[in-house]
């Protein structure tokens, strides 16, 4: 699935189609103080972003990239939401999928030349860090 598929207009109709709650009987929500259901549900509003990716800032782009979401999030949120954003899930990444190998940077985005620093955690395990060799891949140039 191309990624444009879940931004924008494509991710709100997605959302508003197969997740809203539009009779309140479906609803698990309590409402207090003279409020009601029909005070929140927007399951039938119109579509707008509200969000300008001009409007990100040097240091979010520094930070984003061309990664849409990230800038969005960062528009929405502010820098420092993002940079904790892209630091958990880096760290979930790379705790999930990797096991004993470590990445620096854990992340990084596509089309860009970079430096990537590899090693594998055998502190756990004295037998097989005994075998460990260090190794170096050259880069390629384009």
């Amino acid at each position: 699935m191309d990624i444009s598929q879940r931004l924008y207009e494509p991710a709100y109709l997605y959302c508003t189609t197969n997740w809203c709650v539009r009779d309140a009987a479906d609803s698990l929500f309590t409402y207090e103080g003279g409020s009601a259901f029909e005070d929140f549900n927007e399951c039938d509003a119109q579509f707008d972003s509200g969000v300008d990716l001009g409007d990100a800032s040097a240091t979010l782009t520094e930070l984003c990239g061309t990664n849409e979401a990230c800038l969005i999030d960062g528009l929405i949120g502010g820098t420092n939401d993002t940079q904790n954003v892209l630091e958990e899930q880096a760290a979930a990444a790379e705790a999930s999928q990797w096991g004993r190998f470590r990445f620096s940077p854990a992340s990084i985005q596509t089309g860009f030349s970079y430096n990537v620093a590899i090693t594998a955690d055998y502190s756990d395990d004295t037998e097989s860090s005994s075998n460990i060799e260090a190794f170096a891949i050259p880069s390629r140039s384009k």
